[in-house]
C-alpha cells in the first residue's frame, strides 16, 4: 500500500517533477502537488 506525507518547509508545489525529486532525495518513492494550497506530498510504503 502507497501513503502520502506532506513535505515540511516546502512553499507552494508548482511541478510534480520537482516534488517527486526532492522527496526521492529524501528517501521516498516519488512525490506529488496536491490539494487547493498546492503542497508537496511525499510518496512511501506503508
Amino acid at each position: 500500500k502507497t501513503c502520502m506525507t506532506k513535505k515540511e518547509g516546502w512553499g507552494r508545489c508548482l511541478i510534480d517533477t520537482t516534488c517527486a525529486h526532492s522527496c526521492r532525495k529524501y528517501g521516498y518513492m516519488g512525490g506529488k502537488c496536491q490539494g487547493i494550497t498546492r503542497r508537496c506530498y511525499c510518496l512511501l510504503n506503508c
